[in-house]
């Protein structure tokens, strides 16, 4: 089963794995138009997703769950629910199960604990990347990455190569490497 994973936001992360590759792939896109107005701010994203979706064809998407943190303004906020909510309806038009994935689920599975503050679970994902050898470009797409391994293991019922060994897939570092 092919499989992708969305951390939705101005630079939003993303990772695929086909079910057959040692690892995935991850990368991050910048969502042009996040300063202006929404509507040409998705017309930008319906393209690129659209492309995304025909190049990589999963079978499985999950997407993270918004979280509204108090300092987020009203622009923000509407953005970002425009981009989960269309990334769903592009999934349901492309006939794709796609899945809300809280941040609490994936960080207990991905790191053990979902107790932390934000920038220790960016440093953490980085990290996480790292020892597994993956090429995450930035936070982004290292914390999509986690969203991937838990679409794949808890949803998906996989075990994919990364899990299928402690040596692959040792204890996750919660020191602080590398910034994120």
């Amino acid at each position: 089963m092919r499989y992708a994973a969305f951390d939705i936001s101005s630079k939003t992360g993303w990772g695929v794995w086909d079910g057959h590759a040692p690892q995935p792939t991850l990368g991050v896109k910048t969502i042009v138009g996040w300063d202006y107005d929404a509507g040409s701010m998705l017309e930008l994203y319906r393209k690129w997703l659209g492309d995304f979706l025909r190049a990589y064809r999963p079978q499985r998407v999950g997407i993270e769950a918004l979280f509204l943190a108090p300092h987020l303004d009203f622009p923000t906020i509407g953005k970002q629910v425009a981009l989960v909510s269309f990334t769903q309806w592009a999934c349901k038009a492309a006939g794709v199960p796609c899945s809300l994935i809280y941040a609490a689920s994936w960080r207990k599975s991905w790191y053990g604990s979902a107790r932390g503050r934000t920038d220790d679970f960016k440093n953490m994902a980085v990290n996480r990347c790292l020892d597994l050898g993956w090429d995450a470009p930035d936070h982004n797409a290292a914390e999509a990455g986690g969203i991937l391994d838990h679409l794949v293991t808890e949803i998906g019922k996989e075990t994919p190569p990364w899990r299928s060994s402690h040596l692959l897939m040792p204890e996750p570092d919660r020191t602080h490497r590398r910034a994120a």
